[in-house]
C-alpha cells in the first residue's frame, strides 16, 4: 500500500482545496467504503503522530484533509476536537447513567 510520503504529496496546503478521505483512499489504492478507515488508520493517523499538521473538516464547501501551516486554522481545529471530546464524554456519561438507573443492582 501507499506510504506517508505519498499521502503528503497529494495533500493540498489549503483548506479551500481539501480532499476527502474517499479521494485519498482512491488515489492511494485503499478501499473506498464510505468510511475509509484503512486509509485513516494506516496513513493519516500515523502521519499526524509523526508530526505532520494534517487537519480536516466535515463541514462547509471544502470537506476533507489538508496540510496546514496556519496558526489560526490549527487553533480552530483544536477547538473542534475539544468540542467533539466533550460531546463524546457527555454521551458516555448519559449511557452509563441510563444503564445504572435501569439496572440498579448491576451498575457499571
Amino acid at each position: 500500500m501507499a506510504t506517508i510520503n505519498e499521502l503528503l504529496n497529494i495533500l493540498p496546503t489549503s483548506k479551500d482545496q481539501a480532499i476527502t478521505a474517499e479521494d485519498i483512499a482512491r488515489r492511494l489504492g485503499y478501499p473506498t467504503n464510505n468510511t475509509q478507515v484503512k486509509a485513516r488508520n494506516e496513513l493519516i493517523t500515523p502521519a499526524i503522530e509523526q508530526g505532520h499538521l494534517i487537519l480536516s473538516t466535515s463541514t462547509g464547501h471544502s470537506k476533507g484533509y489538508w496540510l496546514s501551516n496556519d496558526k489560526q486554522e490549527v487553533k480552530e481545529y483544536l477547538a473542534s476536537l475539544d468540542s467533539r471530546v466533550r460531546k463524546t464524554t457527555e454521551r458516555k456519561i448519559n449511557i452509563k447513567d441510563t444503564w445504572n438507573a435501569t439496572h440498579p443492582t448491576d451498575t457499571i
